[in-house]
C-alpha cells in the first residue's frame, strides 16, 4: 500500500517595507516614432497590495534600475523595455528606494499600507 503525502506550500509575502517590480514597456502606435519607447507601466506589489503608475521615457531608467540591480544588468533592462520587452526585477527591495525613481511619487501612502494593522 502507497501512502502519498502532498505539502501544499503557501506563497511568502513580502516583508513589510519591502516590494518586488515589473516594468511593461508602452511603444508609441503611429506617427514617425512608431515602435520608439513612450512609456513604462511600473508594477511595486507589496503586503499592502498593488502599486501601479507610470513613467514617461525621458527618465534616466538606467540610473533608476542601477540602484537595484548591478548596472550591466540595469543596462540589458532597459534594452529589453525599448524592445517591446516586460521586466521583473530579481528579488526584493525596500520601499524607500522606490522614492524618487521611476516617477514614483507615493511613497507615504504605499508605506502606510504596507504597515499591517491589528
Amino acid at each position: 500500500m502507497v501512502i502519498r503525502v502532498r505539502i501544499r506550500r503557501r506563497a511568502r509575502k513580502p516583508k513589510p517595507g519591502y516590494f518586488t517590480l515589473t516594468a511593461e514597456p508602452r511603444l508609441t502606435q503611429d506617427g514617425p516614432l512608431r515602435g520608439f519607447l513612450d512609456y513604462v507601466i511600473f508594477t511595486a506589489h507589496t503586503t499592502g497590495g498593488l502599486h501601479l503608475w507610470h513613467a514617461h521615457r525621458h527618465g534616466d531608467f538606467i540610473t533608476d534600475f542601477s540602484a537595484l540591480v548591478p548596472e550591466e544588468e540595469a543596462i540589458n533592462m532597459v534594452r529589453d523595455l525599448h524592445s517591446g520587452r516586460a521586466v521583473e526585477l530579481p528579488g526584493r527591495h525596500r520601499l524607500e528606494l522606490l522614492q524618487g525613481r521611476f516617477g514614483f511619487n507615493g511613497l507615504e501612502r504605499a508605506a502606510a499600507e504596507s504597515v499591517p494593522r491589528g
